[in-house]
C-alpha cells in the first residue's frame, strides 16, 4: 500500500477532507471541535511498526485535545521516510500538569486529521462568528438566511471570473483590521458588473475600466524589472482598449499593507488620487501607466498629472481605523455618479454591512441561475494581429498573471441583473448619526506666509476651495517627470471664503505634514455657534470624535483622535491656525485659550503605533500610557538600563494625564546614620542611585485616548546596569497580568510558580519569580474577594447552582443548615451524574478526604462503576461534620434522586457511615473495605504480636479466604489459639462483622470484583493536586464540576472506540 493511501483518514471520519468540505454554517454554529493545546504539550515522540487499528488511534473525537502545528511539523516532514523505513504508527507523549506524563499511539491518518483540525480551526471560528453577525444585524431576510445556513463554509462566492472567495473569508467585514485583496477585487467585479448593467447595453463592451488589485501591482513589478516587459494581461487590457475604447478607467493600489484609489475621467489628462490616509500618491504612478498605455493616443489620452480628490480620513477618533479598502471603492465608485453615498469614518459599519450583504445577495443569486458563467458572458474584443508585435519582443514569457474581468462583458442572461432586482426588494440600512462637520482635513487655503515658516507644508488631500476672482491661482500638478517635484504657492489674498463643493477645484500640495515653528503660531479652539450646536455638533463626543494639538498621521488599523485644521484669513496675525474642538458639557473652554506645539517633523510620525526597538523620541504616539512606558523600557533594555515608573500627573477627574518614567538610577545617593554611632564606624554600603537624569514624559493628547512622548532625555552618567547576555526587569504587561491570573485561578488545576513560569516562557514572555507570585496572590485575593461579595463561598455555590439549573435540566443540589443557619452539608451533582445514578445504582463506593479546602469542611465523593468497569462520580457533597447524623442525610439525597436503594455498599469502617447506612439503607449489603480492614489490623496488633506479626499475617489472610462459613470458623479458632494476644482485638471488632468482610460471606453478594474502596481513593488522590488546604470552597466546586467533565469526555472515547469494533463507519453515521 502506497504512503499516501495508507496516510490519508477516510472520508467518513470526522474532521476529514470531505467533512470541511461538506461543513455548513448551520453545522459550524453546533459543532465540537477540538482543542488545540499549547506547544508544550508535546514532550517527545517516536515512530513505531505497530499499525494502530483502534478507534482511539484513528479517529480524533469532539473535545479532544490536539497537538498544535508546530509540534506536528516535524512529524508530519519525516513521516514518509518513516513509512519507507517499516513504521505505521506515532507514540507521543503528553505533558500533563496534572496527571503527569501520558502516552499516545496515533495511527499515520490521525496525524494527517491532527493537522486538519489546526488548518481549518480559524476557518470554523470564523464562520461561526459570521452567521451570528449576520443574523444579529438582520442582514439577509428569513429565505436567504436559511440558504447562508446550508451554504458550504468552503464554498467560493459564485459568479466571480477574477476572485476566489470562500464565504468564510466574508469574517473580514465584521471588525475594522484589514480587508483581504480577494475580497476587494470581488467588490471591483460586482461594481464592474453593476455599471455596466445599469448602462442598459447586455453584451456590448462596458465603457469603465475598474482593474483589480492586481493590475498595478504586477504592472510595478513589470515596469521595475531588466528588460521591461508587458505580460500577456497586460497586453490583453491594451486590444481590449484599442478595440472597444474607455470612458472611465479607475484602479485600487495596494502598497505597505494600504489601498489608495485611482481614477481617470477621458478625455482628461488629470488622475484623480484618494487616499484614506491623506497620504501622497505613488511616485511612479503616471510613469508606469505612460509605460503600460503608450501608443494608444488615439483610443486612450493617458494622464500626465495627478490631483488629489476630497476624501473622509480614516480613524481620528471617529471610526473607520482599518476600512481604507472600502474607503478607496467609495472614491471611485463617487466618480461614477450612482448615487452611491460618501464614506466617512463614522459610516464604516453602514459600509461593511452594505458590501457583506451584496456579495452574499449576489452568490445567491449567481448560484441559482440555470446558466453557467461562461454562459453568460462574452469576450469584449477581437484580437487584431500585429497590434502590439511592436511593444516588446517578451511578451511570451510565460507570466502566469490572472484573469481579468475587464476582458469580459455581461450578456442579458448574467446574474448580475437579477442581483439588482433582488437588492432593489431588501430594506437599506439605516445610515449612523452624522456628526456636522466630517472629520475631513479641508478647508485649506494657501495664503502669504512669513520667510521664517517658508518650510511650512500642506497635506495634499484636502477639499478644494473657490478663491474670489483675482486672488486664486491654481497650484502647480504633480507631474510625470519625477524631477519636478512639486511646490506650494504663495499667494496673499485680502478676503477668502469657501465655495460650493460642487463647483471645487482640487488643489495639488506637497505630500509632506503641516509642520510649524513654537513662536509663529497660536492654537486657538474654534467658538461653537448655536447653530452647529442644532446641527448636532456636540455629538462628536458619542461618536469618540477628540481633538490633537497638532497633525499626525493616522495608521491603517489604529485608534487616534482627529483633528480639523482651518488656515483661514488673520486677522492679528498672518498665520492663524484653528483646531476645530468639540464643547463637552463637563469642561468650558474659554475663549482664549493657547497652547504651543512643538515642532514636529515627517520624520516624526509613525505609522504604526505599536512600540518599536529603538525608537524613542518626542512626538512619538502611542495608542495607550502603558504601550509608550513598555517601549521606553525595551529600548533602553537593549542598551543595558532599567527603567521604573517615577510619577504620574492626574487631571482634575482623577484620570492619568502624565507618566514620567525614568533611569532606575535617578536621585541623589543619601547616608542615613544615627546619631549616636561614630562616624568611623559608619557602614560603607553601595547605593545604584547616581542622580541620572535621563527620563521620558509620555504625555496624554487632550480629549483623547492617544498619547505621545514630550520629553526624552536619554543620556546617562554611569555604565549599562545588566550584562550584554542578561535580561532586564521589567514591569509586567497587561497580556502578561490576564495569563498569570488565569492560571492562578484557574478552575481545571493548581497551576504552581514554576509552571506558570513555563507557560509564559513558551507565549514570549518572561517574568522574575518574585512578579509572578505577587500578581498570582492578588488574583486570588480577588477571586476570593469576588466571592465574598456574594455572600460568601457557598451563597456564591448555591447562586451558580440555580444559574445552572436555570439553564440545563438535570442539575440537582441540597443544603443542609443547623440551626444557626450554619451550613452543616451541601450536596450536588450536574445532569450527566444524575443520569449515571439513575442507570448505575447497584454498587456505590463511598469515602471522605479532609484537608481539600480553607475552611476545613470534608469532601465526600460517592461513585458508581459503569459498563466499562470505569469509576464515575455521581455525586460530591462537601460536610462540616463526619458523624452519623450528617452522613444519614447525605445517603437520603442519594435515595432521593436514585429511587432505590444500592444492592452494594462499600465503605471503610467508619462509625458514622456504618450506623448512617444501617438506618437508611437497610436492604443494602454493607461491605467494608479490605485495605482500611488490613491496616486497622497492622495498626492495633502488629505492636503486640511482635516477631509473630509475618506468620499471624499468612494465617490470617488463610481465614479470610476460607470459602464457607463453617471452614472460616474452624480456621478462625485456630488462629486465636495459637496467638492468644491478638484474640481480645480479633473477637471484639472484627468476627461480630466477618460477614461484611470475610470471603466466605461476600463471595454470595455483587460486589462487580471490588473489595476495597480504592476507587474512592484513587480519586482523593486525583482532586488533592487541584484542591488542598488554601483553595476556597468555591474553588473546589468549580474544580470537581470540571472533574465531571473529564471523565465525561473519557467515557465518549470509550464508547467510539468499542462502536469502531463493531460499526467501523460509527463516525460517518455520526456525522
Amino acid at each position: 500500500m502506497a504512503y499516501d493511501q495508507f496516510s490519508t483518514p477516510s472520508s467518513t471520519a470526522l474532521y476529514s477532507e470531505a467533512f470541511f468540505a461538506s461543513l455548513t454554517f448551520a453545522q459550524v454554529e453546533n459543532i465540537l471541535y477540538p482543542h488545540i493545546g499549547l506547544p508544550t504539550l508535546v514532550k517527545e515522540w517516536r515512530f513505531c511498526a505497530e499499525t494502530q487499528a483502534s478507534g482511539r488511534a484513528t479517529l480524533v473525537l469532539p473535545n479532544e485535545s490536539v497537538p498544535p502545528i508546530s509540534a506536528l511539523q516535524p512529524i508530519l516532514q519525516s513521516m514518509e521516510q518513516a513509512y519507507a523505513d517499516g513504521m505505521r504508527s506515532v507514540m507521543i507523549v503528553y505533558s500533563d500538569p496534572i496527571l503527569g506524563p501520558s502516552e499516545n499511539f496515533y495511527h499515520f491518518s490521525k496525524i494527517r486529521l491532527f493537522k486538519l483540525v489546526n488548518n481549518h480551526a480559524g476557518h470554523v471560528q470564523s464562520a461561526r462568528e459570521l452567521l451570528r453577525y449576520i443574523e444579529r444585524q438582520t442582514l439577509l431576510p428569513p429565505s436567504l438566511l436559511e440558504l447562508f445556513k446550508s451554504s458550504r463554509i468552503l464554498a467560493p462566492i459564485e459568479g466571480l471570473w477574477t476572485s476566489c472567495v470562500p464565504l468564510y473569508k466574508l469574517w473580514d467585514f465584521l471588525d475594522e483590521n484589514w480587508l483581504e485583496e480577494d475580497i476587494l477585487n470581488a467588490l471591483s467585479e460586482l461594481c464592474y458588473l453593476r455599471e455596466h448593467a445599469n448602462s442598459g447595453l447586455p453584451g456590448s463592451p462596458p465603457s469603465f475600466l475598474f482593474f483589480p488589485t492586481y493590475f498595478f501591482t504586477e504592472a510595478s513589478r513589470l515596469y521595475k524589472s531588466h528588460p521591461k516587459v508587458l505580460s500577456t494581461q497586460l497586453l490583453d487590457i491594451r486590444r481590449r482598449i484599442h478595440n472597444t475604447g474607455v470612458r472611465k478607467v479607475a484602479f485600487i493600489a495596494h502598497s505597505s499593507n494600504h489601498y489608495a484609489a485611482y481614477c481617470q475621467v477621458q478625455p482628461q489628462l488629470v488622475l484623480e488620487h484618494g487616499d484614506s490616509l491623506h497620504r501622497a500618491p505613488s511616485q511612479d504612478v503616471l510613469d508606469i501607466l505612460q509605460w503600460v498605455f503608450a501608443d494608444l493616443d488615439d483610443v486612450y489620452a493617458c494622464p500626465t498629472q495627478i490631483v488629489s480628490g476630497e476624501i473622509a480620513h480614516q480613524g481620528l477618533g471617529t471610526g473607520g481605523e482599518g476600512s481604507c479598502a472600502l474607503a478607496a471603492l467609495n472614491f471611485i465608485e463617487l466618480r461614477l455618479e450612482n448615487g452611491t453615498r460618501r464614506w466617512t469614518g463614522s459610516k464604516a459599519r453602514y459600509f461593511r454591512d452594505t458590501s457583506l450583504q451584496e456579495l452574499l445577495v449576489y452568490h445567491f443569486t449567481a448560484s441559482s441561475s440555470p446558466a453557467t458563467l461562461g454562459e453568460c458572458i462574452t469576450e469584449c474584443m477581437e484580437v487584431e494581429s500585429g497590434l502590439d508585435s511592436q511593444v516588446n519582443s517578451h511578451s511570451n514569457l510565460g507570466f502566469t498573471g490572472y484573469n481579468d474581468y475587464n476582458l469580459l462583458s455581461p450578456l442579458a442572461n448574467h446574474p448580475i441583473y437579477n442581483f439588482l432586482q433582488a437588492m432593489s426588494q431588501l430594506t437599506p440600512f439605516n445610515l449612523p448619526r452624522m456628526p456636522a462637520t466630517l472629520p475631513l482635513v479641508g478647508n485649506l487655503v494657501t495664503q502669504y506666509i512669513p520667510q521664517k515658516l517658508a518650510d511650512v507644508s500642506v497635506c495634499p488631500l484636502l477639499p478644494a476651495l473657490e478663491i474670489e476672482a483675482g486672488i486664486h491661482r491654481p497650484s502647480t500638478p504633480i507631474s510625470s517627470k519625477k524631477s519636478r517635484s512639486p511646490s506650494l504657492e504663495i499667494i496673499s489674498p485680502s478676503r477668502i471664503r469657501p465655495a460650493k463643493r460642487s463647483r471645487a477645484k482640487p488643489l495639488a500640495l506637497s505630500p509632506s505634514l503641516l509642520s510649524i515653528s513654537d513662536s509663529d503660531i497660536d492654537v486657538k479652539p474654534l467658538r461653537l455657534s448655536k447653530n452647529d450646536k442644532d446641527q448636532g455638533q456636540l455629538t462628536l463626543s458619542k461618536l469618540g470624535l477628540t481633538t490633537k494639538k497638532r497633525a499626525t498621521q493616522t495608521p491603517c488599523k489604529k485608534d487616534h483622535s482627529p483633528t480639523v485644521i482651518d488656515l483661514t484669513t488673520p486677522k492679528s496675525h498672518p498665520l492663524d491656525v484653528k483646531i476645530k474642538v468639540e464643547k463637552r458639557a463637563d469642561r468650558k473652554l474659554p475663549p482664549n485659550t493657547k497652547s504651543v506645539s512643538k515642532a514636529v517633523s515627517k520624520n516624526d510620525i509613525v505609522r504604526d503605533i505599536k512600540p518599536s526597538q529603538g525608537d524613542i523620541r518626542v512626538g512619538r504616539t502611542f495608542a495607550s500610557m502603558e504601550d509608550g512606558f513598555r517601549a521606553v523600557c525595551e529600548q533602553q533594555a537593549e542598551l543595558g538600563h532599567t527603567w521604573i515608573i517615577s510619577q504620574t500627573y492626574r487631571d482634575s477627574n482623577g484620570h492619568v494625564k502624565k507618566l514620567t518614567t525614568r533611569c532606575n538610577h535617578y536621585r541623589k545617593p543619601q547616608e542615613t546614620h544615627k546619631v549616636d554611632i561614630d562616624p568611623s564606624e559608619h557602614r560603607r554600603s553601595k547605593s545604584k542611585r547616581t542622580d541620572c537624569k535621563a527620563h521620558v514624559n509620555v504625555t496624554r493628547v487632550s480629549s483623547s485616548t492617544s498619547w505621545y512622548i514630550s520629553t526624552a532625555v536619554l543620556d546617562h552618567n554611569h555604565e549599562r546596569e545588566v550584562h550584554e547576555e542578561g535580561t532586564a526587569s521589567h514591569r509586567p504587561t497587561t497580556e502578561e497580568r490576564d495569563i498569570v491570573s488565569k492560571l492562578a485561578t484557574s478552575g481545571r488545576a493548581k497551576f504552581s510558580r514554576s509552571q506558570i513560569s513555563v507557560v509564559l516562557a513558551n507565549e514570549g514572555h518572561a517574568l522574575e519569580p518574585r512578579q509572578i507570585t505577587n500578581i498570582s496572590n492578588k488574583a486570588r485575593r480577588q477571586a476570593k474577594d469576588e466571592v465574598s461579595s456574594h455572600g460568601g463561598n457557598f451563597e456564591a455555590i448555591i447562586a451558580d447552582l440555580h444559574a445552572k439549573a436555570a439553564e440545563e435540566r438535570g442539575w440537582n443540589h441540597r443544603l443542609k443548615l443547623d440551626d444557626n443557619g450554619t451550613v452543616v452539608c451541601l450536596w450536588w451533582q450536574s445532569p450527566k451524574q444524575f443520569g449515571l445514578t439513575k442507570r448505575f445504582n447497584d454498587i456505590l463506593i463511598n469515602d471522605n478526604a479532609n484537608n481539600r479546602n480553607d475552611a476545613g469542611y470534608s469532601l465526600n465523593i460517592g461513585i458508581i462503576i459503569d459498563n466499562f468497569g470505569k469509576s464515575r462520580n455521581i455525586w460530591y457533597a462537601l460536610q462540616a461534620y463526619e458523624d452519623a447524623a450528617t452522613h444519614s442525610w447525605v445517603f437520603r439525597c442519594h435515595l432521593e434522586v436514585a429511587g432505590v436503594p444500592p444492592t452494594t455498599l462499600i465503605t471503610d469502617r467508619g462509625p458514622g457511615l456504618i450506623s448512617s447506612a444501617i438506618r437508611d439503607l437497610p436492604l443494602t449489603d454493607h461491605v467494608y473495605c479490605l485495605f482500611h480492614l488490613d491496616e486497622n489490623v497492622t495498626k492495633n496488633l502488629r505492636p503486640r504480636l511482635g516477631s509473630e506479626w509475618p506468620d499471624f499475617q499468612r494465617n490470617f489472610w488463610r481465614v479470610y479466604n476460607a470459602v464457607s462459613p463453617e471452614e472460616f470458623d474452624r480456621l478462625w479458632n485456630e488462629l486465636i489459639s495459637r496467638f492468644p494476644a491478638a484474640k481480645e482485638y480479633l473477637e471484639n471488632e472484627l468476627y461480630p462483622c466477618r460477614e461484611k468482610w470475610a470471603w466466605a460471606w461476600v463471595s454470595t453478594k455483587f460486589t462487580a470484583g471490588v473489595r476495597t474502596n480504592g476507587r474512592v481513593e484513587i480519586e482523593n488522590r486525583v482532586n488533592k493536586e487541584f484542591a488542598d488546604p488554601k483553595t476556597s470552597i468555591f474553588q473546589v466546586y468549580v474544580r470537581l464540576n470540571e472533574r465531571t467533565q473529564g471523565q465525561a469526555a473519557d467515557d465518549m472515547i470509550r464508547v467510539r472506540d468499542v462502536s469502531d469494533k463493531h460499526q467501523p463507519c460509527i463516525a460517518h453515521a455520526i456525522n
